[in-house]
């Protein structure tokens, strides 16, 4: 066992022990993986035909949520702002995922995650211990990056918590950006924060309690091509570099 999987494991054990009321710590960088990734991928690890992938598109079938799903993030489904797709094998429910539009506010260490317009944010993932290692999360985001591409979504963003490495492996497939790190804390109901990177610190929400809120940058606008003089082409030799 490496160490940081060593660290990642006593502290989830310390938090085990430790009263939710009291004190709660998470350290996670911030990872953003553009929707175009998704697309046309013929390296994705094949499901077994009886495996089907798609959207909870009603309250009715919500339900099927609940068996994967705790029970925070099943009452918080609404469909647009808390979307959840899900993998079904013969019949029953054996992974989702969590997307949120907007922000996203986690009250177990008082942040709230602010995002640009065409970005999501991955809250939460589940893969039932019996299906773990057999590819179905890679099919499940592979599924909900090509559909919100679809819907005009540009970035999928999430956290991995330090040391969570089958989380890290798993995402590095889509070769993400990192845009920094959040080292987020509460003790009793004041919130901590550090972040580094290209993440913002806004300030403080209300919302019941004292709430930290940091902003997920958009990315970067794309260089716009200039139009050239009539008889004029462009030099195809690479500029000289310039010294800092």
């Amino acid at each position: 066992m490496s160490f940081t999987r060593f660290v990642y494991r006593s502290a989830k054990q310390i938090a085990r022990c430790t009263p939710a009321w009291l004190i709660r710590i998470r350290p996670f960088a911030v990872l953003a993986i553009p929707t175009t990734r998704f697309l046309d991928r013929d390296d994705l690890p094949a499901g077994p035909p009886e495996e089907a992938i798609r959207w909870v598109g009603s309250l009715e079938e919500a339900g099927l949520l609940y068996g994967v799903a705790d029970a925070e993030n099943y009452a918080a489904w609404d469909a647009h702002s808390r979307r959840a797709a899900i993998v079904i094998r013969e019949g029953s429910p054996i992974a989702c995922v969590w997307v949120a539009a907007g922000e996203y506010h986690d009250p177990e260490i008082a942040l709230t995650m602010t995002l640009a317009d065409r970005d999501r944010w991955i809250y939460a993932a589940v893969v039932t211990p019996p299906h773990r290692g057999d590819g179905v999360y890679t099919r499940l985001l592979s599924f909900v990056g090509r559909e919100l591409h679809r819907e005009g979504v540009e970035r999928i963003a999430l956290g991995v918590v330090a040391g969570n490495e089958r989380s890290l492996r798993a995402h590095l497939r889509w070769s993400p950006a990192r845009l920094g790190g959040v080292l987020a804390a509460r003790v009793l109901t004041v919130p901590w924060l550090r972040i580094t990177g290209r993440l913002e610190r806004v300030g403080h929400a209300q919302t019941g309690q004292s709430v930290a809120v940091v902003r997920i940058p958009p990315p970067a606008a794309k260089p716009t091509a200039t139009a050239q003089p009539p008889g004029q082409t462009s030099d195809p030799e690479p500029a000289e570099p310039t010294n800092a």
